[in-house]
């Protein structure tokens, strides 16, 4: 039960982390006129540097997250680093968010 706890804690962190991206994404079209995305945005620490201007994610947590090109303008993933026991999750420029296999 306190397993499930952690777990779910861990998951909701992922989910406003990944809501934090999409704010500072839309920031970033304003001043850029293209999103962060790809080999600029492919890791927390590029999105420490690149999107946020700070640190910001955690690296240390138990996701990697990144942001790739979709069909909405952009997917921000959420992806589980080895030996975790939490769901992938990703959210699209449109705030829609999936999990596991619904996410590239």
């Amino acid at each position: 039960m306190y397993n499930d706890y952690i777990k779910g804690t861990k998951e909701s962190a992922a989910k406003n982390n990944l809501r934090a991206i999409a704010l500072m994404e839309a920031d970033y079209y304003s001043d850029n006129n293209s999103y962060c995305k790809d080999a600029q945005c492919n890791t927390s620490a590029k999105l420490n540097t690149n999107l946020f201007l700070k640190t910001t994610l955690d690296l240390n947590s138990d996701y990697e997250y990144s942001v790739v090109n979709h069909a909405s303008g952009f997917e921000a993933i959420a992806t589980p680093k080895n030996d975790t026991n939490v769901t992938k999750y990703c959210l699209t420029e449109s705030n829609d968010l999936n999990s596991a296999s619904n996410c590239p």
